[in-house]
């Protein structure tokens, strides 16, 4: 038997564990009812949780100085009671900030003085009982110092801060930073990026770093350095990132302290905010009645700065005790309810009743997704027609592509050059050390038509394409490639739709190194 045929039957496994799931997570919702919330609005970020029908409990940041401000509130346009307001307080080891350095250019006197002397300034004005680390990047991230508790463990390993020479890999190196903190148990997450904003990235850009700051509730706070006035606007990339997420951005100058108390205003805007809960009764005891659905309005208004937000509530499914099962309800935050009211105890209905609607609709859900995968696995795909975005490109214009490894890390690979080579040998653009991977296993070539096409160099285990084997076979965007045991994830963007592209920047492409932390890939 052929080993590639054995994937097909693999990737059908996986589709029933994946339905399995869906209708798992299904019935434990019409188990017990509650509403989560995550919200980045106009200079405002919330998480908030409905446990009951006529209340809402939200944590808050603020993208701006505290200050005395007035809260208001409407739902569907009803005025409500002004929440009550519980401010935060940093308890130690509640915030946890990691300070990256760019030491990628050599002739930039950044790194060995100017950032030394703006780190400290920074951890002068540091909370003395929080956790901080340090890191630094050129084209890989270098951890000086894990997040701990303390600033003069900081302090005493500035002097490992020397420039590098090699191209910066800005976004990738911020990513990592970014999921770093993410992983780290803390309340509030800061990320403090001193840099000159030039990226030589080629897979990661400003909305994979954005993507996962609010994923992770992690505010970046940029500190950009002018490397030449005919390169100051690649400090855009800074300001963007930070105002995305909710910090503040500064222009810093050697030999000068950061201008506008920007380290004082950092921390303080990292500690503001803090608990609302908003009594949503009144407007659920109007003659009319609210929806199943309803929007939520937050206001905040202050003597310098404003803030709104809209929260997209459901108010159908829950309870003034906020479950619908007859067993305790159980809260994901330490946030108690109050004012239960139990009704008569006899005769309750039996589970199975109180859950009949979630099971019915589990049950749709589950055979409207075994007929559409049936569907997709039937269709023929070898006629299948050039994707419409290949027709509109213009000859003269070079697309850009990457391979993303399908596994814990999600590695972005770029296809460089006109021929692409994938297998376990050295000579390969990727070379992946997989047992399952010929030697010379693929090639995806780069056509004039600036499409991509993938080709089968006679390997042992076979090519397929979203799960169909094929010799050769144009690549669409978000196309599945099993290579053996190994899936990677086609992506592609014409020459005009790159992120985060400007002329008068980073416009080369830096060579492909793999992550010699992915088991199974060795650098090149």
């Amino acid at each position: 038997m052929d080993p590639g045929s054995i994937m097909p039957t693999a990737d059908g496994a996986r589709r029933k564990c994946v339905c399995a799931a869906g209708a798992a997570a299904l019935l434990w919702a019409g188990a017990v009812t509650a509403y989560n919330y995550h919200v980045y609005g106009d200079g405002v970020q919330l998480a908030c949780w409905q446990m009951e029908r006529s209340r809402l409990v939200c944590d808050y940041r603020r993208f701006a100085a505290p200050e005395a401000e007035q809260i208001t509130a409407r739902l569907a346009g009803r005025e409500l009671p002004t929440p009550s307001l519980t401010p935060y307080s940093a308890e130690p080891g509640s915030n946890a900030v990691m300070f990256l350095v760019d030491v990628s250019d050599a002739e930039l006197p950044v790194a060995p003085v100017a950032v030394r002397e703006h780190l400290l300034e920074l951890l002068d004005a540091a909370p003395a009982r929080q956790h901080y680390g340090l890191a630094s990047f050129a084209n890989e991230v270098e951890l000086h110092a894990p997040l701990a508790p303390g600033r003069e463990r900081i302090r005493n390993l500035l002097g490992e801060l020397t420039p590098g020479g090699e191209p910066a890999e800005m976004y990738r190196s911020t990513l990592e930073a970014v999921r770093l903190l993410g992983h780290y148990p803390a309340r509030r997450r800061a990320l403090f990026l001193l840099s000159d904003g030039l990226a030589d990235d080629s897979a990661y850009f400003h909305d994979d770093v954005v993507a996962a700051a609010r994923q992770y509730d992690v505010a970046i706070f940029g500190i950009g350095y002018v490397k030449s006035p005919a390169l100051a606007a690649a400090l855009e990339r800074l300001r963007r990132l930070a105002a995305a997420t909710g910090g503040l951005y500064v222009t810093a100058q050697a030999g000068a302290a950061l201008p506008r108390n920007f380290a004082a205003r950092a921390f303080a805007q990292l500690a503001g905010g803090g608990r609302l809960v908003v009594d949503l009764a009144p407007a659920l005891a109007d003659t009319v009645p609210l929806p199943s659905e309803a929007l939520l309005e937050l206001h905040w208004q202050g003597a310098m700065s404003s803030a709104s937000a809209h929260v997209p509530l459901r108010l159908g499914g829950l309870t003034e005790a906020g479950a619908t099962s007859s067993a305790p309800p159980v809260a994901p935050l330490p946030i108690q309810a109050t004012g239960v009211q139990r009704g008569p105890p006899a005769q309750p209905p039996g589970w199975f009743g109180r859950n009949l609607l979630w099971i019915g609709f589990g049950a749709v859900v589950l055979l409207a997704g075994g007929m559409l995968a049936w569907f997709l696995k039937r269709r023929p795909r070898d006629g299948r027609q050039e994707p419409a975005w290949a027709k509109t490109l213009e000859l003269n214009a070079r697309s850009f592509a990457y391979l993303e490894i399908q596994d814990e890390l999600h590695t972005r690979h770029p296809v460089s050059g006109e021929t692409f080579r994938i297998g376990r040998h050295a000579d390969n653009e990727l070379m992946v050390a997989d047992a399952s991977i010929s030697r010379f296993h693929a090639e995806i070539k780069h056509e004039l038509n600036s499409r991509y096409v993938i080709r089968d160099l006679e390997s042992l285990n076979g090519v397929y394409v979203n799960g169909r084997k094929t010799r050769t076979a144009i690549l669409s965007n978000g196309d599945l490639i099993e290579l053996g045991d190994v899936t990677v994830k086609f992506t592609v963007f014409a020459a005009h739709d790159r992120p985060d592209l400007d002329g008068n920047t980073d416009s080369t492409v830096t060579p492909f190194r793999p992550s010699n932390k992915k088991k199974g890939l060795r650098p090149i």
